[in-house]
């Protein structure tokens, strides 16, 4: 499965919440990139797509990240997801979809 979480920052008191999931890729990118689910409402500044199967304390195999890119600072509604790299900020963390897990390993 494919889930999207948004995240509220990177720092590490950040709030984060899954949003939704879906069994295809492509559909999981076209959700953000089409913000079908207003994922822009100023509360998230970032979003992950995981892919995640099923188990117990299950690892991320997959994630693509996006960040909120403003186009006019007065309107939160007006700009798009931008597809960046997973930020370094973000290396000791695994799937944020079902909790975030400290990587040990």
């Amino acid at each position: 499965m494919y889930f999207i979480t948004g995240l509220t920052s990177l720092n590490p008191s950040h709030k984060s919440r899954c949003l939704g999931y879906y069994r295809n890729r492509q559909e999981a990118l076209s959700a953000v990139n089409e913000n079908r689910g207003g994922f822009d409402q100023g509360i998230y500044d970032y979003l992950v797509i995981e892919r995640i199967g099923e188990g117990i304390h299950a690892i991320a195999e997959e994630e693509t990240w996006f960040r909120w890119v403003n186009l006019v600072a007065s309107y939160r509604d007006r700009g798009y997801w931008e597809r960046i790299l997973k930020p370094p900020e973000t290396a000791n963390f695994i799937t944020h979809a079902v909790g975030q897990n400290w990587r040990s390993f």
